[in-house]
């Protein structure tokens, strides 16, 4: 008897309890869709205002401040060396300690 002569009948019924591929790609699709359009609006995650002890914090700031530390940490990089960035007792950690104070 050939294996290349047997004919196997594919189907998305599952397999010993198990779902085939197909099957498995259109629950995995079917996930993605409800992800990526929810059927729901966006929740509030904001306290009310006399709660948020963190109101006036902007996103706008807080990339402006991480911008200002990688600048520092890139200018205190040694050439070629392997290991740089904000190391403790390192130029770049001392400087940006000062920055953030």
């Amino acid at each position: 008897m050939s294996l290349a002569n047997t004919s196997v009948a594919q189907t998305d019924k599952p397999w010993f309890g198990i779902k085939t591929p197909d099957a498995r790609a259109q629950q995995s699709s079917q996930y993605r869709r409800s992800y990526a359009k929810p059927a729901f609006p966006p929740l509030s995650l904001r306290l009310a205002a006399d709660e948020d002890s963190y109101g006036d914090i902007s996103g706008e700031d807080i990339h402006r401040t991480l911008a200002d530390i990688i600048d520092i940490t890139v200018a205190n990089r040694p050439p070629g060396e392997k290991f740089w960035g904000r190391i403790a007792g390192s130029a770049a950690e001392l400087a940006t300690a000062e920055y953030m104070a």
